[in-house]
């Protein structure tokens, strides 16, 4: 989130023309006084102050992520049970990712981020005690689906946790 660069750019090109705001952008970017992401630009200790209504929604949301689990809701079945159309969730969901407190895995599977870290845990933990573990038994200790389990240890291969092997996996070799 921030300002939308089609928002600040156009009056900056009209007062001081096109190649000095190229300019100017270029040397913010590079000297770290402003970040630019997905076409916003924003300093880089903003953080994003959510009005009343946003704030209301965002708690309603943390709580359905709660109770999911490690079973995460459908988008399109959470906009409906929360009265919050898809376009607003998907906005408060990256707004939760970039405050750390959301991980979405797959695009579209969303669970807090402290119930993916103990997710972590517990998978390392049973590593530990048995080499390697299938799909179907990580689903088992996690209380979740297969296709839920699978996103969280493929998660949990991209940061060097665990490696696949064939159809199992087991803890990474560092």
């Amino acid at each position: 989130m921030g300002i939308p660069a089609s928002t600040i750019l156009p009056p900056l090109q009209q007062r001081i023309g096109t190649t000095l705001t190229d300019q100017l952008v270029s040397d913010l970017l590079c000297e770290q006084v402003i970040e630019s992401d997905r076409g916003y630009f924003r300093t880089m200790d903003f953080v994003p102050v959510l009005s009343q209504t946003d704030s209301e929604k965002v708690d309603r949301l943390k709580q359905r992520l709660t109770s999911d689990g490690l079973s995460p809701t459908a988008p399109v079945t959470l906009s409906e049970e929360l009265s919050i159309p898809e376009k607003e969730l998907h906005r408060l969901i990256e707004l939760l990712r970039e405050r750390g407190e959301v991980t979405v895995l797959e695009g579209r599977l969303w669970f807090l981020t402290g119930q993916i870290q103990v997710a972590f845990e517990q998978v390392l933990q049973k590593l530990k005690e048995q080499e390697t573990m299938s799909a179907a038994e990580i689903a088992v200790v996690l209380n979740t689906s297969r296709k839920s389990a699978i996103a969280i240890v493929e998660e949990m291969d991209r940061r060097n946790l665990t490696e696949r092997i064939g159809d199992v996996r087991r803890l990474k070799i560092k």
